[in-house]
């Protein structure tokens, strides 16, 4: 690996997680952020487990998060919370927050191409793959630094009506903030106040349409 590309990810995962990373990992942490384009004709490449492996990781500690804050969310609530970050979408935006498309690389045909647009399918699989390397690469308490990550951008306040102050805030500085227009249907549709999510996603619709013209 070139040494150019061993700074970036070190910063990257400084800049985030607030962690050095151990030279022993770091080629693990490279092939988390490796995408390739062609098919394999047999056996499963590195990414791929790490990626399966980062699955189970991530939504096993959201629900262990969960389950120790069950006397602030009812049953259903946590049940809404887990899913709305435990997916494709909700890793994502995750992804699309800390700018991880920006460390990603693609491989086609053993060489590395130029890619300006990543998948929701891609972005996710990188995100849980790197958590994997994360579980067994930090010796930092890595379930601490993921959790913090999550609460930090809205997906499990400890109470879910601080969520919806913060987003308001953000919507009172920023009106067209799309992100916190959808954080916010959310937030109601966990609490049940189906109305005001349906508004919520109308704003969501009418701001996404504005920016497609």
């Amino acid at each position: 690996m070139e040494e150019k590309r061993k700074i970036k990810i070190k910063d990257f995962m400084k800049n985030v997680f607030n962690i050095e990373i151990d030279d022993k990992y770091i080629e693990d942490y490279d092939q988390a952020l490796t995408h390739y384009n062609d098919q394999r004709t047999g056996g499963t490449r590195e990414p791929e487990r790490l990626a399966f492996l980062g699955d189970s990781y991530l939504e096993f500690i959201v629900r262990k998060y969960l389950y120790n804050h069950k006397d602030k969310f009812n049953l259903g609530q946590m049940d809404g919370l887990k899913q709305r970050l435990v997916d494709n979408k909700g890793w994502r935006d995750i992804a699309e927050k800390i700018g991880l498309g920006e460390q990603m690389v693609y491989i086609q045909q053993n060489q590395q191409i130029s890619r300006s647009f990543h998948s929701t399918k891609e972005l996710a699989r990188s995100f849980e793959a790197l958590a994997a390397v994360l579980s067994y690469g930090c010796l930092d308490n890595p379930e601490e630094k993921l959790i913090a990550l999550f609460v930090k951008h809205g997906y499990l306040q400890n109470r879910l009506e601080d969520a919806l102050t913060c987003y308001d805030m953000a919507i009172e500085i920023n009106p067209k903030d799309v992100f916190a227009w959808n954080l916010k249907s959310w937030v109601f549709d966990v609490l049940g106040r189906d109305e005001e999510a349906s508004a919520c996603r109308g704003n969501v619709q009418s701001l996404t349409q504005v920016h497609n013209e």
